[in-house]
C-alpha cells in the first residue's frame, strides 16, 4: 500500500516528555498545524512508537524508499542517546535516507544538551547526530508555549521542513543502486549502475575486515570476565577487613581492566564504522538482485551472497548476546568504586556500538527476507 501524503516520525524519549509535562509531544502537534498553515498540506506526525500505526507506517515508508515526503525529527537529549530503541530508530532512518540521497528529510531538534556531542565522539550515534542538520531548542524549551518567541520558533521549524521538502522534490528520485554509484563515482567510467558482481567484489574485502573485528571481540570479553571474576574472589577474601583493603582491590581491578576496556571501545568503534561502510553496498546489492530473473545465474549468485549475509547476522547476534551478558555483570559492580567507572564507561561505549551494529544487520536481514531472495526458484520447488 503506497501512501503519498506527507508524514513525519517524531523520535523522542518518553522520559523527557514526562519530565517536561508533555511539552515534547505538544511541540509535534504545533509543528504539524503550522506546517499545514504554511503549505495547505497535511503533515501526519507519528508520535507513539509503541502503537501499531507507527510500526506499519514506519515499515511502509522504509519499504517504499522514502520517495514520498517522509521526515524524521529526533528530539535529541541524553535520554534519547541512552535509549536502545531511539538509537536503533535513528540509525535505521539515517542509513536508509543516506542510501537514497535524501538526508535532508532528517532534521534533529537539540532539546537538552548532550555531553560529547561532536563528530569525532567515540559514541557512533553522538557522532552521527553531531553531523545531522538541526534546530536548537535548548533555550526555547523553557519559553512560554503560547508566547511570541516560542510561536516564532515553531514557525521557523515548520518553514525549514517546507524548504527541505521542496529541495528534495526538485531533484529526480533515485534508488540505492544509483546513489551508491554516484557516491563512489563509478558512473564516470561506466554509464551503467554497478552490476551484482561489481557490488560483491566491493563487498567481500570490507566484510572480511568486519568479520576480523567481530572475531577479536570474544577474547577481549573473556579477558574482561576473567578480571571481574578474579576481583570478585579477591573481594570475598577481604569482606571482613577494613574498607581500605576493598578499595585497594577495586583499584587493582581498574588497573587490570584498563587495557582490555580500551581495546573493547576501539573494537566497538571499528565494528560500527566498518558496518556503515558496508551498509550502502548491501542495500545496493538488494536492489540489483530484485531485477534478476528467478532461477537465473544472477539470482543464484544473489542467494549465495545473501546466505552469507544472514550468517554474518547470526555471528553478530551471538557476539551481541555475549556482550549483553557480560554487560549485566559489569553493571552490578558499576557503583562500588569510582576507580572502576572509567573502565566501565569504555566498556559501555563499546557495548553500545555493537548493539547499534546489530540493528544495522537486522535491517539487512529484514530487507533480504522481505524481497524473498532466500526462497527457492519456482522450478526448484519439490512437487507434492
Amino acid at each position: 500500500m503506497t501512501d503519498t501524503s506527507n508524514a513525519g516520525f517524531w523520535g523522542y524519549a518518553h522520559l523527557d516528555d514526562k519530565a517536561d509535562g508533555g511539552r515534547v509531544t505538544r511541540l509535534a502537534e504545533k509543528i504539524r498545524l503550522e506546517y499545514q498553515a504554511l503549505t495547505t498540506q497535511e503533515l501526519e506526525i507519528f508520535v507513539d512508537r509503541t502503537s501499531l500505526s507507527w510500526g506499519q507506517q514506519w515499515r511502509g515508508r522504509i519499504s517504499e524508499s522514502l520517495q514520498t515526503t517522509t521526515f524524521y525529527i529526533p528530539v535529541i537529549t541524553p535520554n534519547f542517546i541512552d535509549s536502545k530503541e531511539c538509537r536503533k530508530e535513528f540509525l535505521t532512518f539515517v542509513n536508509t535516507a543516506k542510501s537514497l540521497g535524501v538526508s535532508e528529510y532528517i532534521l534533529a531538534i537539540r532539546y537538552i544538551p548532550v555531553p560529547d556531542l561532536k563528530e569525532d565522539s567515540t559514541d557512533d550515534i553522538k557522532a552521527l547526530v553531531a553531523s545531522t542538520q538541526f534546530e536548537d531548542w535548548e533555550a526555547l524549551r523553557f519559553e512560554d508555549e503560547d508566547g511570541p518567541m516560542y510561536r516564532r520558533a515553531v514557525n521557523k521549524l515548520a518553514l525549514r521542513l517546507k524548504e527541505l521538502s521542496e529541495l528534495v522534490e526538485s531533484r529526480p528520485s533515485t534508488d540505492a543502486v544509483t546513489h551508491y554509484s554516484e557516491v563512489h563515482e563509478e558512473t564516470e567510467e561506466n554509464e551503467d549502475a554497478p552490476g551484482l558482481l561489481d557490488l560483491i567484489a566491493d563487498f567481500q574485502p570490507v566484510s572480511e575486515e568486519w568479520l576480523e573485528t567481530v572475531n577479536s571481540i570474544p577474547p577481549l570479553l573473556q579477558d574482561f570476565t576473567a578480571i571481574m571474576n578474579e576481583g570478585a574472589s579477591d573481594l570475598s577474601e577481604v569482606s571482613d577487613k577494613p574498607f581500605a583493603q576493598r578499595i585497594l582491590v577495586f583499584r587493582n581491578m581498574a588497573k587490570k581492566l584498563e587495557p582490555t576496556t580500551v581495546a573493547l571501545e576501539e573494537r566497538g568503534a571499528e565494528y560500527i564504522s566498518r558496518l556503515m561502510t558496508i551498509d550502502p553496498m548491501v542495500r545496493a546489492m538488494i536492489e540489483v538482485s530484485k531485477l534478476a530473473e528467478p532461477g537465473s545465474d544472477a539470482a543464484e549468485t544473489a542467494r549465495t551472497q545473501f546466505a552469507s549475509i544472514k550468517e554474518m547476522a547470526a555471528t553478530s547476534a551471538s557476539t551481541s548476546a555475549t556482550v549483553s551478558t557480560v554487560g549485566a555483570m559489569a553493571r552490578s559492580y558499576a557503583n562500588y568504586s569510582r576507580d572502576l567507572r572509567p573502565s566501565f564507561k569504555r566498556f559501555d561505549a563499546g557495548m553500545k556500538s555493537i548493539a547499534d551494529g546489530q540493528s544495522v544487520i537486522d535491517e539487512w536481514a529484514r530487507l533480504v527476507d522481505e524481497a524473498g531472495f532466500m526462497q527457492p526458484a519456482p522450478d526448484l520447488v519439490p512437487a507434492n
